[in-house]
């Protein structure tokens, strides 16, 4: 075990840059099924690195449920006319504007013709409508506005979320999903939800630091996870071999140190006959005994406690039993221990007082016999 714990300390320190001990293999171990659905959440890098951007703590992720709604707001931008998708950030409101005021024009043909003459807006609004595959009549005029619109209300919602995607809003430049449309939402809302999924797992790890194994890229800490998971399974197999022949207790002791290797060796070969002589007691055991003994391991499975505590429960198991069979032999014996024993006790006194009354009477009334012949 020894040498399999050297391995253990040198191969983790490669991997993790820290040394684990047995016990924290082994925890790893009960754990891998966990770990192994972290590797399959992150399928890509972007969804590694908001994984990675998840388990800083100065970093607090947001929950699925917020994220499904934060999909909803920004779907919502995309329902009905869409985004207008040729014009600046910069330019939105002042467009907005202008829309605003050619659709009140075209209310009327007077004011709708005045507006076609002598506007000199016109030009704009008709260079953006163009762009957009629309005209300048009202009805269109109308639909461009609401693509302006929302681009201005997805705009302002990304200068307030853009950073969960990983980008800074820069209100300098185009925003970075401007014309890659409703797609890259639905592409980085499920990256975001992947990397969430995995660092909830990861949050309930009890004995595996996630973020010690978080290397430069997906594939890195894919390999680092695969080795540590072989490594505690070859960890746990050797454990069901080491427990034939030893306790967790002194598995334990080995690990930590405090029972070193070659004491263990010169013990055994000191008390070899002791051990054989054990093993021949332990081939005559009958079904019954047998029996006894998985009760008591049952009752002490990892052998944590002194051979002395497994006799005194055998003896007292023994008592227990002899005691319920007494109990069966004469059933008056359970009274003992119910109510009827008091019932029986002020019985008995009732019918010693009524005894000592009834001897009192009979002696006064043979004293008046005796009397009354001394006097005759």
């Amino acid at each position: 075990m020894s040498h399999f714990s050297v391995k253990i300390a040198q191969k983790t320190r490669e991997l993790l840059g820290e040394s684990l001990n047995f016990e924290e293999l082994l925890g790893i171990f009960y754990e891998r099924v966990e770990l192994n659905s972290i590797v399959q959440t992150l399928e890509n890098e972007h969804i590694y690195r908001f994984f990675q951007k998840g388990l800083n703590q100065n970093f607090q992720p947001v929950s699925i449920d917020k994220i499904s709604a934060l999909k909803t707001e920004v779907f919502c931008f995309f329902e009905g006319q869409g985004i207008e998708v040729t014009a600046s950030s910069q330019e939105l409101n002042i467009i907005s504007q202008k829309l605003s005021e050619a659709v009140s024009s075209k209310a009327n043909p007077l004011s709708g013709l005045i507006w076609q003459v002598f506007s000199k807006e016109k030009d704009v609004v008709q260079a953006l409508a163009g762009a957009n595959g629309l005209g300048t009549s009202r009805e269109d005029l109308n639909k461009l506005s609401q693509r302006i619109n929302n681009r201005i209300n997805l705009e302002k919602w990304w200068n307030q979320w853009g950073d969960l995607f990983g980008n800074q809003p820069d209100e300098k430049s185009e925003p970075v999903w401007l014309r890659k449309g409703l797609r890259w939402f639905e592409r980085h809302f499920y990256n975001l939800e992947q990397a969430t999924k995995a660092h909830k797992i990861a949050d309930d790890l009890v004995f595996f630091p996630v973020k010690n194994a978080t290397g430069n890229d997906l594939q890195n800490f894919q390999k680092i996870i695969t080795e540590l998971i072989q490594l505690s399974t070859e960890g746990f197999e050797n454990q069901q071999t080491w427990l034939k022949y030893l306790t967790e207790i002194q598995l334990e002791q080995i690990d930590r140190q405090e029972i070193l290797i070659d004491s263990v060796v010169a013990e055994l070969k000191k008390k070899f006959e002791l051990f054989c002589e054990a093993d021949q007691l332990k081939a005559t055991f009958s079904r019954l005994e047998w029996d006894v003994i998985i009760l008591i391991l049952e009752e002490n499975p990892k052998g944590k406690t002194e051979v002395e505590e497994d006799i005194k429960l055998l003896l007292n198991s023994l008592k227990l039993s002899w005691i319920e069979h007494l109990e069966e032999l004469y059933p008056i014996l359970r009274a003992v221990s119910s109510l009827k024993i008091s019932q029986l006790e002020n019985q008995l006194q009732t019918s010693v007082q009524a005894k000592q009354q009834l001897s009192q009477e009979i002696l006064l009334l043979k004293l008046r016999e005796q009397t009354l012949e001394n006097l005759n």
